[in-house]
């Protein structure tokens, strides 16, 4: 059975909250631990276990830089109703995509499509284009669509590793994610 290895970043609980995912409730206190969430995946017939590192960024912009340098697919998430979120991961962002391991997935995810949107899907997108990342808007009230986003990324990641052709990642994410 393969492994796939998964960074979360700025999350804020997107594990928490998916109701396939059974952890506690995240917070960014220094104190408390990363969480590690595992999910059995059939992958084209194939069982892939996906352990999913949800890395809580410090006050200092630190993360586990261990679990990111290993990561297969790294998620980037900021709440899309919360403009704060956003520019705390653009000024960590130089910093944290040089820990990240050559060659891993880039995936920039919006939360919270569902509220009053103050960043905008364009300046998502924008974000997205210039560190080489699909983009992908969702909401709590469409959490399959994060799920589609994770089974596509661990079904890039074995295409990858087993020299097939790729199935199109942005178009997934273009067709199951709510995109505004």
């Amino acid at each position: 059975m393969e492994t796939i290895d998964v960074a979360l970043i700025g999350s804020r609980g997107v594990g928490y909250l998916h109701p396939h995912f059974d952890a506690k409730e995240q917070t960014f206190e220094e104190s408390v631990d990363d969480a590690l969430y595992q999910r059995v995946l059939d992958v084209n017939g194939s069982l892939v276990v996906m352990r999913i590192h949800d890395l809580q960024m410090r006050a200092n912009g630190s993360v586990n830089w261990f679990r990111l340098e290993e990561a297969d697919a790294v998620f980037f998430f900021y709440a899309a109703d919360a403009d704060d979120t956003f520019f705390d991961l653009l000024d960590q962002m130089n910093v944290i995509l040089a820990h990240c391991k050559p060659g891993a997935l880039r995936f920039l995810v919006g939360t919270r499509a569902d509220n009053a949107v103050t960043v905008t899907s364009a300046s998502g997108q924008q974000l997205a284009n210039d560190i080489g990342a699909w983009f992908a808007m969702t909401s709590i009230n469409s959490p399959l669509s994060i799920e589609r986003v994770f089974f596509s990324a661990a079904n890039t990641v074995i295409q990858r590793r087993s020299g097939v052709e790729e199935e199109d990642t942005a178009e997934v994410c273009k067709s199951d994610c709510v995109v505004m």
